[in-house]
């Protein structure tokens, strides 16, 4: 069952209970203004991107993480002078989504060196978690919706929930989510939605 919550993202991250697994889609700051993703929400924005990527791995109260991200951002958990740290989270795997447009053709994203057509899913680990041992490739293509900012692979997020929850993974919470509900999950399966969007509850 998917709930959603309308409340910002660290007042959520702050009172949450404890996950087993959270997936996150920050609105990431592109340009170290903090008017990204503003036009249609009241919310709290990142304005600095290493705060918030050190925030999180302080205060979210979960088993596992996987986190949405761009190529150019990546450069975060390489460069020794922006000094992330993961806690207690544990780097495990990265899963890639290329973009498609309607047609199937490969979408061709701007980029100042290579053309982005690809993000990424990372995903981090408490160091006591087992392995779920998944079916699905960490690879999916999928079509890309450019009139949203937030819109994500939600057949291949369907396939990751379904593989959390045989794992016994049965509570999460998807921050930054968009404004879905159309998950292929079990009913049985307990995810709190917080919608960056949102301008108040949604019935």
């Amino acid at each position: 069952m998917i709930k959603k919550l309308s409340i910002d993202y660290k007042k959520y991250i702050d009172t949450m209970e404890n996950k087993d697994f959270v997936l996150i889609d920050p609105p990431w700051n592109y340009d170290n203004k903090d008017t990204e993703f503003t036009s249609r929400t009241n919310f709290s924005k990142i304005t600095d991107n290493v705060e918030f990527l050190n925030y999180m791995f302080a205060n979210v109260k979960s088993k596992i993480i996987l986190l949405w991200i761009t190529s150019p951002l990546l450069g975060y958990f390489f460069d020794t002078k922006d000094k992330i740290d993961t806690k207690a989270f544990k780097y495990k795997q990265m899963l890639t989504w290329v973009k498609t447009k309607n047609d199937g053709s490969l979408y061709e994203g701007p980029g100042f060196w290579f053309k982005n057509s690809c993000e990424f899913m990372i995903l981090f680990v408490n160091k006591n978690v087992k392995p779920i041992r998944s079916r699905i490739p960490n690879y999916c293509e999928e079509k890309a919706t450019r009139s949203d900012a937030t819109t994500k692979p939600k057949t291949y997020e369907s396939f990751i929930l379904r593989e959390l929850y045989n794992s016994g993974h049965t509570n999460g919470s998807y921050i930054f989510s968009g404004t879905y509900e159309d998950y292929d999950i079990s009913k049985n399966q307990n995810i709190d939605l917080i919608d960056v969007l949102f301008n108040g509850v949604k019935k």
